[in-house]
């Protein structure tokens, strides 16, 4: 036995078979349990996979829920399933540290860059400062030529 919750149906057609409900078998597939009922039912759509299924509070199925064939369920989505497949959830876990870890790397670059731009910024803020600093004391020395020059004319 599965570690699913297991049911069991008497079917006119193949005998006493193991089923799931449609809850279970939807969190197997990775689909709603509506898509399973509609995969099962005799108007539904075609399944993934070929499934055999009974309807609530009929004949060979007297529970009030949709069911499956555990059979070939399993054989479909792998036997002793469970709906929370540690499998999936040990992927998910892999790719979240990869993208902390990849989230990480970029926020030292982003700071190694921030870092190299912030002391580009400053020496240009330097020079610049240097360079208004002499354009101002040459500026003086010309207003001062000007002024003798001007000053001399008129004498």
């Amino acid at each position: 036995m599965s570690s699913v919750r297991e049911f069991s149906v008497v079917d006119p057609e193949v005998g006493r078979r193991r089923a799931y409900a449609t809850s279970t078998v939807a969190q197997m597939a990775d689909v709603t349990p509506k898509t399973v009922v509609t995969w099962v039912s005799d108007t539904g759509a075609s399944p993934s996979t070929p499934l055999r299924g009974w309807a609530p509070k009929t004949q060979a199925n007297p529970s009030g829920r949709w069911l499956v064939d555990a059979d070939m369920v399993d054989a479909a989505w792998g036997s002793g399933v469970t709906p929370n497949r540690p499998a999936d959830d040990d992927n998910l876990l892999g790719e979240r540290e990869r993208l902390v870890e990849e989230r990480t790397l970029f926020e030292l670059e982003r700071r190694v860059f921030e870092e190299s731009r912030i002391e580009q910024l400053e020496n240009e803020n330097a020079r610049l400062r240097s360079e208004n600093s002499k354009l101002s004391s040459q500026v003086s020395r010309l207003g001062g030529l000007i002024r003798d020059l001007t000053a001399d004319a008129t004498v």
